[in-house]
């Protein structure tokens, strides 16, 4: 089977949808599929070239709407050829002229929420009304993605990740993860680390795998009672984490990670989104989940427990197979015949 995946982000960039689709590839790939990728290109990346067995083809994303159209028109064999083609957002698609897009093998996967709230009207009608009109498959990533914007997906997943844990000595006590911004929900995270720096009993170490504007911010509000380590981002968050007894994070895969690797997971929501985000999550019995800076902070200091311990978590099958199991159901769903 010939299958596209589309998408805005693509190795070497570092991030969670790159990460979910490269792993998507290799694992279809070592089913025997043919496997490509369509994504956008900047100064730094070439037009083409095989990554891990998978070829990628860039598009010229900061040039003109004409010149990227132009870009897909030459290259519409890519879509031509394709069994499936799996978006992975709609805004990877915008640019791509619709009749390349051929809806009855097209599945689209709705990565998540960019940190926003309230949710602007205009992007909940975005995709409740665009997803219907290029994908016959819906797959999202988080059931409350079905609620906050109002589509109906065929399956939901929540990740994958291919770790494993082994004995590791513990260098931190928290490793913090992810981007240091506003809408990533550092602030409530700084406050809670400022108030747990100050009420601890001793000195903590703490490292900080992101990077972001509000780095001087947490810097300079905990470094006066913790050593700070900033590793900026990194292709192997999971080296750190590894060696920390907790980790700080909001999203699934830093989560599902975490966890895997043996991390106490703490996780704070600030708004009815990221409360569903997290809450209605089948992580949610294995983390701390603060609905404020303060209240995490007490769960910390106090050395508050999961619902249930690591040991259930590490028996569920969380690996990029299952996940690939679940995109061939959909593409059966939609009439594609996954063994040609």
């Amino acid at each position: 089977m010939n299958i596209v995946h589309v998408t805005a982000s693509f190795r070497p960039a570092i991030g969670g949808v790159s990460n979910h689709v490269l792993n998507v590839c290799k694992t279809q790939i070592a089913c025997g599929h043919n496997v490509a990728v369509i994504t956008a290109m900047n100064e730094i990346y070439s037009e083409s070239e095989v990554i891990d067995n998978i070829k990628v083809a860039r598009f010229p994303s900061h040039r003109s709407p004409l010149r990227v159209k132009l870009w897909h028109l030459r290259n519409h064999s890519l879509y031509r050829n394709a069994d499936v083609i799996h978006i992975h957002s709609l805004y990877s698609i915008e640019s791509i002229p619709a009749f390349l897009l051929k809806q009855s093998k097209t599945v689209i996967t709705l990565h998540g929420w960019g940190g926003k709230y309230p949710i602007p009207v205009e992007q909940i009608e975005r995709v409740s009304t665009g997803v219907p009109k290029v994908a016959s498959g819906v797959i999202t990533v988080g059931s409350f993605v079905n609620k906050w914007f109002r589509v109906k997906s065929d399956e939901t997943i929540y990740g994958a990740t291919s770790l494993t844990k082994e004995t590791q000595e513990k260098e931190y006590d928290i490793c913090i993860l992810g981007r240091l911004e506003e809408d990533a929900g550092i602030n409530a995270y700084i406050e809670a680390l400022r108030e747990i720096c100050h009420r601890s009993t001793r000195r903590l170490n703490i490292c900080v795998c992101g990077d972001g504007s509000l780095k001087k911010k947490l810097h300079d509000a905990i470094s006066n009672d913790a050593d700070v380590h900033f590793t900026g981002f990194v292709d192997n968050p999971q080296y750190y984490m590894h060696r920390s007894l907790c980790c700080f994070t909001s999203g699934y895969l830093g989560i599902l990670e975490a966890l895997t690797l043996g991390c106490n997971v703490y996780s704070i929501y600030e708004n009815p989104v990221k409360r569903d985000y997290l809450c209605d999550s089948p992580y949610s019995d294995f983390i701390i989940v603060a609905s404020s800076s303060g209240e995490l902070a007490n769960y910390f200091i106090a050395e508050a427990k999961p619902n249930k311990p690591l040991e259930d978590f590490v028996k569920k099958d969380f690996s990029w197979a299952r996940v690939c199991k679940v995109y061939d159901n959909v593409y059966e769903k939609i009439g594609i015949n996954i063994a040609q």
